[in-house]
């Protein structure tokens, strides 16, 4: 007995283990198919203040070239739509080659300016920003297999590197009078960290770790394929469906006879699109998103999403709100706020300004990856949050603007804290959003509904780096202030 007792206890450790390592595993190759290299970059600001053209606006066009990765999101939807399709086992490791190419390429160019303009950086920035935009829409729909937690690693990887960026950052101290090292060194220290994505990657694939075994996803699937269907409840394989939630209906007081219909995988368009189940307006919202004002949400979605484009798209409603809430939250934080926390730190602080800027960015870097890491536990209402993301957003936007009050070093430390209270509730909501379109929605519909999030995601990314370009450029002195 005391034999099988340790042997018990010893194989839920090598089990945990396992685990463990899965989860670095997906931790490693979510780094590399991210915005890891755009955020190393940003680490490296205060010093790019003191040593560029552009000085303290430098943070700005930087931010706009990284947001023109959408270009290169654009051409590949071309590609995969009107050319052929890009089967994954091509396109993700190109993504994690090519940011860790990058890294090395930026070590050595960034110094070079053409006509008093960073143009090299700023083209390693577009490249770094298309290997982030590109996750959106090629490793977001790639994970759509893969458990919860798996998702949780992949999106931790990218906050877990731009953590380390904020240490090694520390540590580096950059725009300082005592900077320990040369942009270059960390630079390079980060093409060598991106370079174990590679291996993690294939690691993963060539033993199927993480996935949840409903569906094999080597390519771009199309969101419905036509075979013969067989209504026989007997024949049917178990991998080809899925049973729905319940769905509680509050009038009759029970459960709706339809919540127990299963979905064919193989059906026709007409007859999966016929299935009430999928339809927005039977879903507790609550259940799904975690929204308690259904009402409200049934009426935007219904405003916005006309019934023929329904019909066209039954998936389309369920996933406006995640829609919503990550095109918001990107459009302020890589879309504005990159732009304008620069200046915002420079009023608060006259003197050694951009030293407190690195402060501010090691710090937000350590609540972001805490903030990925929190919806393992716990679920933050996204509508609440949002509301107070953006309250918290118009606070430093204020700071920025030099106004009254926000002009004295006590005001500083107030800066940073909102800084990272921000990127907390930023990284909270995108994985939170992530993590629902993955679990919660049919898999006929899964790719769908993440490509559709990814590119709400980089268009209002986009829009809000351009919309903060022109504000820095018709308000602002890169001489500061």
């Amino acid at each position: 007995m005391e034999v099988a007792g340790t042997d018990g206890k010893d194989g839920i450790s090598r089990t945990s283990w396992i685990l463990v390592w899965h989860f670095v595993l997906f931790v490693f190759m979510g780094s590399g198919a991210n915005f890891v290299l755009p955020t190393a970059l940003v680490e490296e600001v205060p010093y790019f203040e003191n040593v560029l053209p552009e000085k303290i606006c430098i943070a700005t066009y930087m931010n706009l070239a990284t947001s023109l990765g959408l270009l290169t999101v654009l051409a590949y939807l071309y590609i995969t739509t009107y050319v052929r399709d890009i089967p994954y086992s091509l396109s993700v490791p190109f993504m994690l080659i090519t940011s860790t190419l990058t890294s090395f390429v930026v070590a050595g160019v960034y110094p070079i300016t053409v006509g008093k303009v960073s143009l090299l950086l700023y083209m390693c920035c577009f490249i770094g920003g298309s290997v982030g935009a590109l996750s959106s829409v090629i490793m977001n729909p790639f994970m759509t297999v893969y458990t919860n937690d798996s998702i949780s690693a992949v999106r931790a990887g990218g906050s877990g590197f731009t953590l380390l960026c904020g240490l090694i950052a520390a540590g580096q101290r950059p725009g300082t009078s005592h900077q320990a090292f040369s942009a270059s060194v960390y630079l390079v220290i980060f093409g060598i960290l991106l370079a174990f994505a590679i291996p993690a990657y294939y690691y993963i694939i060539h033993f199927g770790i993480g996935k949840r075994g409903e569906q094999k996803n080597d390519n771009v699937v199309a969101p419905f394929r036509r075979s013969p269907r067989n209504t026989s409840t007997s024949s049917v394989d178990s991998q080809s469906q899925i049973s729905m939630n319940p769905i509680v209906d509050a009038g009759a007081g029970g459960l709706s006879h339809k919540t127990m219909m299963t979905l064919d995988l193989n059906a026709s368009e007409k007859e999966f699109a016929s299935l009430e189940t999928i339809d927005c307006a039977s879903v507790d919202a609550t259940s799904l998103i975690g929204i308690d004002t259904q009402p409200v949400m049934d009426y935007i979605a219904k405003r916005l999403i006309s019934d023929a484009w329904d019909d066209k798209y039954p998936w389309l409603r369920r996933t406006l709100p995640y829609m919503l809430t990550v095109g918001w939250v990107n459009f302020n934080t890589w879309g504005i706020l990159s732009a304008m926390i620069p200046f915002a730190v420079a009023n608060a602080y006259d003197s050694n300004g951009s030293g407190n800027l690195g402060i501010a960015f090691q710090v937000g870097a350590v609540l972001l990856v805490l903030g990925d890491l929190s919806t393992t536990v716990l679920k933050l209402n996204l509508l609440k949050g949002t509301i107070v993301f953006t309250i918290l957003c118009l606070v430093i936007y204020i700071a920025a603007m030099n106004a009254k009050g926000f002009h004295s070093a006590a005001s500083g430390p107030i800066v940073i804290v909102l800084f990272s209270m921000v990127r907390f509730i930023e990284s909270h909501l995108v994985t939170t959003s992530l993590r629902a379109v993955a679990t919660d929605f049919p898999l006929a519909h899964r790719e769908l509904a993440s490509r559709a999030v990814g590119i709400s995601n980089q268009v209002c990314t986009t829009l809000g780096a351009i919309l903060s370009t022109m504000v820095v450029s018709l308000l602002f002195s890169c001489d500061g202030g």
